[in-house]
Parts: C-alpha cells; structure tokens; sequence
C-alpha cells in the first residue's frame, strides 16, 4: 500500500475550542470508565461502551482535517515486521503472567472451550479491538492530541500524549477491578499508540491490539477480560 503523508499543519486553537475539547476528553476518556466502574451495574458496561464508541465515531468524522483514509496508511513489510516481533514479546510476557497468576488456566479456553476460542478469535477483531482503536488512537489523537502537544507530526510526537494514552487505555479497562486488565492493557497502550503517531500507522495499531487480545484469550488470561471476572483481585 502507498504511503500517504497525513502529517497537518499546525493550527492555533481558540480558547473556547481548548475548553471544548478538555469538556469532551473528560467525559470521555475519565468520566465514562469511572462511571462504568463505580456507579455501573456489570451488565450495563456494554451498552454504555458500545454507546461510547459509537459517539467517539461521530466525534472524529466531526474533527476538523480528519480524513478516513487516515486509517489506511501503512508500510506493509516493516509493519509486518515489527507486528511479528510484537506479538512474540507479548507472548513471552503473557505466558509470564499466566504462570503466574493463573497456572491452571494455560491454554484451557482453546482446549476445553474450542467452540467458544475460535468464535472469540473471529469476533475480537471487529467488535472489540477496531472500535477501541477508532476511540483510542485515532480520536484520541486526530481530536485531542492538540491537548497534550501532538499537532500530527509523526516525526516528532511527545511522550506526554502517549504517555496520557496509555493511563487512559488502562483506566478503561477499570471495570474489571484486577491489576491483569489494567496494567497489561496500559502497557499495550503504550505500544498501539507508538504505532500509531511515530510509525504513522492505523493497521499497525489496530493488528497489535488484535494479536495481543488473542493471545491473551488463547494463553489463559482472558479469565481477565470478561464482565464474569469484574471484581477480582
């Protein structure tokens, strides 16, 4: 695929414009996960979600320059190059983890639940990890990412918004109320939007996420990530 330069020239922002967009980013990005975690019944966390990237869709369509072919930019080989080296350190980490924490449930989802495995590895990509990415990277960075110093330039991004990113990535993933959720979807976090801004890549961020969900369901960690596991330490 050609790569396209989406780099955007700086703009001054209004201070009204400043104002609206921290309004939005808290209620997005610090009100909804802190809502979904205390004042939320655990069914009631998918609708809210589901309402949320589906407001964060409308949001960036609205964004002043955002062009949806912003989520095709690529370069191929070396995205594919970095995503398999990604995906063997998360396994390494992930299997870690899972020796850890959980012993018992290495490799027991595809195993024991293989009907349920292999829908989760069908379904994952679209239902869970793209709408976060839309909501995650590209909103949070096409919208708001003037918030924390990042005007677009992919030559140089401040580590304040990656860095911001990532907690906010994490603090979405509160609602589970488990150390596992928070800090392995932070760190993920991390690398999804490094992929994003400084490799200038959508389908690099977007394929991560998806190989880092399925091994984590395919391991024994997604044990971890779903709304029976809300409440465990």
């Amino acid at each position: 695929m050609t790569t396209i330069d989406a780099t955007r020239p700086r703009r001054a922002v209004s201070t009204a414009r400043l104002a609206r967009l921290w309004g939005e980013f808290v209620a997005l990005y610090i009100g909804v996960p802190l809502a979904c975690a205390f004042l939320l019944r655990p069914e009631d966390v998918v609708n809210v979600l589901a309402v949320s990237a589906a407001a964060g869709v409308i949001l960036l369509a609205l964004t002043p320059g955002w062009r949806w072919v912003r989520l095709l930019i690529c370069q191929p080989i070396r995205d594919l190059t970095i995503l398999a080296v990604f995906a063997l350190v998360a396994a390494g980490i992930i299997y870690s983890l899972v020796e850890r924490v959980a012993p018992w449930a290495y490799l027991s989802l595809p195993t024991q639940r293989t009907d349920l495995w292999i829908m989760i590895m069908a379904l994952y990509p679209f239902l869970s990890a793209l709408p976060q990415e839309l909501l995650f990277r590209a909103l949070f960075f096409e919208r708001y990412g003037v918030l924390f110093g990042w005007h677009g330039d992919h030559a140089r991004v401040p580590w304040l918004a990656i860095f911001v990113n990532s907690l906010c990535f994490g603090l979405a993933h509160l609602f589970y109320w488990n150390w596992v959720a928070v800090g392995l979807t932070a760190v993920g976090g991390l690398a999804f939007a490094y992929a994003y801004t400084r490799l200038n890549s959508f389908p690099l961020a977007f394929l991560m996420h998806v190989a880092a969900g399925q091994l984590i369901f395919t391991l024994g960690l997604g044990l971890f990530f779903y709304h029976g596991a809300i409440g465990m330490g």
